[in-house]
């Protein structure tokens, strides 16, 4: 009976494992997913120039993806037009086109002069590897450049106030609860540059002092949890992190310790299959034909 439920508990840890590997790392190497940043091309502006994709950080990036060529895109220029104003400096508001030639886009614009930037990518090859699946499609960038959300179809039937809002949230007061929770949970990712195991939650170094300034300060601007966090990865580092994310190659990180529980389950198994086999049997003595008469007395007379 022991046997037998030890067997069931390995074959339940087992299933255990492989269910969490696979829906967790189901996505190993199939592109940009959602909190990863997303490559941004140095593609031509209409009108001339590029657009530097350094000058877009600190604020949400809304992408417009779309295509002069595409029969189901409609000229949504004047929609654009209408969430930049909306939103202003807050939010800045990116049109791409793809496949589309500066003649289609000028005749598409019909003079019109927009205040957002377009950008050409004629061959399709700056957007190839980007998670959108048909066109028109809006892509959600955080103020680090990592996707947020993603919206395929027109952006005149887009919820932008529903797709955006998550990344405006209302500041949270210093002192309140509500900023003291948001603080500490920052500040805990955060490692100490001069501690060892420590975050700068806990540690009182100078570093640590002004990481949580720098904290505080974002949360005040509006800046998720989320967003801080990643600010602070790409100025120092994945090292700067208490915990490594679980994406891209550190995802292995996460997932060894489910190949030693997998290596230690499948030594488990072995060991109580090996005690469940049946130990053979010798002959039984008594069973046994018996000595010669000679070799019976010669053996008496010996002993």
């Amino acid at each position: 009976m022991n046997r037998n439920l030890g067997r069931w508990l390995v074959l339940a840890l087992l299933a255990g494992a492989v269910a969490w590997t696979v829906l967790s790392f189901n996505h190993l190497g199939e592109g940009v997913r959602v909190g990863e940043p997303l490559p941004l091309p140095a593609l031509p502006r209409w009108g001339g120039g590029t657009l530097d994709p350094a000058a877009l950080r600190g604020r949400p990036v809304l992408i417009r993806l779309s295509s002069r060529a595409c029969t189901f895109c409609s000229n949504d220029f004047q929609v654009l037009e209408a969430i930049q104003a909306r939103y202003g400096t807050r939010l800045a508001v990116v049109a791409v086109e793809v496949e589309s030639g500066a003649t289609e886009l000028d005749q598409a614009l019909a003079g019109f002069q927009p205040s957002y930037p377009i950008l050409l990518d004629g061959d399709g090859r700056g957007t190839a590897g980007w998670p959108v699946k048909s066109l028109p499609s809006l892509i959600l960038l955080d103020r680090t450049g990592r996707l947020h959300a993603i919206h395929a179809g027109e952006a005149r039937t887009a919820d932008v106030d529903k797709l955006v809002g998550p990344l405006f949230p209302t500041p949270p007061v210093p002192g309140s609860a509500r900023f003291h929770d948001q603080f500490r949970e920052v500040a805990l990712q955060i490692r100490c540059q001069e501690c060892e195991g420590l975050s700068v939650w806990e540690s009182d170094a100078t570093s640590a002092w002004i990481a949580r300034a720098e904290i505080e300060a974002r949360l005040v601007d509006g800046w998720t949890p989320d967003e801080i966090v990643h600010w602070f990865e790409d100025r120092y580092g994945l090292w700067i992190l208490m915990s490594p994310p679980a994406r891209g190659g550190l995802r292995w990180v996460w997932l060894a310790p489910w190949l030693v529980l997998l290596a230690g389950s499948g030594l488990a198994w072995r060991y109580l299959a090996r005690r469940a086999m049946p130990v053979p049997q010798g002959p039984d003595p008594e069973a046994a034909e018996p000595l010669p008469d000679e070799v019976a007395r010669r053996l008496r007379e010996y002993l």
